[in-house]
């Protein structure tokens, strides 16, 4: 079975592989402009590699037929690979890693005092709990 990223309320799902392409696809347009086409390519395919997570998985299937559905963080997986991953020039994972991981809900301080939703702390935490 092939990973879903996404159903909609007429049950129509999209898969995760075409969504990722998509999206980098609109993310390298967008970061043309500005001559980074290869890093919005690279955003965009990474943005959402933790849906291919057994959990989230679960979670989307749950959802779609009305079940409960327990909260998978998606957005770190991609942000620690390109931490991990992406090398050259230095400091690009951690740049990379900074948008994936606020694609949803902006971006994280590289490390706060404050709470636990800082960049650092996230990729700690990988994909467990809010």
């Amino acid at each position: 079975m092939s990973a879903i990223a996404h159903i909609n309320d007429n049950g129509k799902s999209q898969l995760l592989e075409n969504h990722l392409w998509s999206t980098a696809y609109l993310a390298s347009e967008f970061a043309s402009v500005f001559g980074a086409f290869q890093w919005g390519k690279a955003a965009g395919l990474l943005h959402d590699d933790g849906k291919y997570l057994a959990d989230f998985q679960e979670r989307i299937q749950n959802l779609a037929r009305g079940k409960p559905a327990k909260r998978v963080i998606h957005s770190t997986a991609g942000a620690v690979y390109a931490l991990n991953h992406i090398k050259d020039p230095p400091g690009a994972g951690k740049l990379l890693a900074y948008c994936i991981a606020g694609h949803h809900s902006g971006l994280p301080d590289g490390k706060s005092e404050m709470d636990d939703t800082d960049l650092m702390s996230r990729l700690k935490r990988g994909n467990e709990g809010p």
